[in-house]
Formats: C-alpha cells, sequence, structure tokens
C-alpha cells in the first residue's frame, strides 16, 4: 500500500513539473524560433516605442451607471444608448 502511494505522489510530481512547465517552456521556444515577428504579439509602436498591444487597443464603449434594467422599456433605452456611443466613438488623435 506505501509503495503504491509513494509512487503515484511521485508520478503526480513528474507529471505536473513535465507537462506544466517543461512543455510550455519547449513550445514557447520553438515558437519564438518559427515565429520571431510573432512572438511579442501585435505591438502598437509610437515615436519608436512600443504603446500598446493591438487587440487591446480597440475603443470600449462607456461603462453605464447601471447595466440592470428593471423593465424591458429601459433595457432597450440603454441598449440604445450602448449602441449610440459603439457607432459615435472616434479614435483620439495624436
Amino acid at each position: 500500500m506505501k509503495k503504491n502511494l509513494v509512487t503515484a505522489v511521485l508520478m503526480t510530481i513528474a507529471t505536473t513539473i513535465l507537462l506544466g512547465v517543461a512543455y510550455p517552456l519547449v513550445v514557447t521556444a520553438i515558437a519564438t524560433v518559427l515565429f520571431p515577428a510573432n512572438a511579442n504579439g501585435q505591438l502598437i509602436s509610437v515615436a519608436g516605442g512600443p504603446l500598446d498591444h493591438e487587440s487591446l487597443a480597440r475603443p470600449s464603449p462607456a461603462p453605464a451607471t447601471s447595466t440592470r434594467a428593471s423593465r424591458p422599456q429601459e433595457a432597450a433605452t440603454m441598449l440604445r444608448a450602448q449602441a449610440a456611443q459603439i457607432s459615435t466613438h472616434e479614435p483620439e488623435a495624436d
């Protein structure tokens, strides 16, 4: 019984290290070698330096004061207001 328990604990530790640490590091290293231009993501550069990540730079609407509507008519009004904010959003000029 004790031998089985020790074996199970050792296998758990070994597979955790192998699959939780070694495998992700190897896959990241291979991806960095094969795709060096994409290794750091799609960075937006301004004045020679990185400013933000492209997929994070999308505009988002301002948060509503309340996200719950107690009546269907209030929900429709809130949705129209959010849609108007999204459709009229202009990117900021530098």
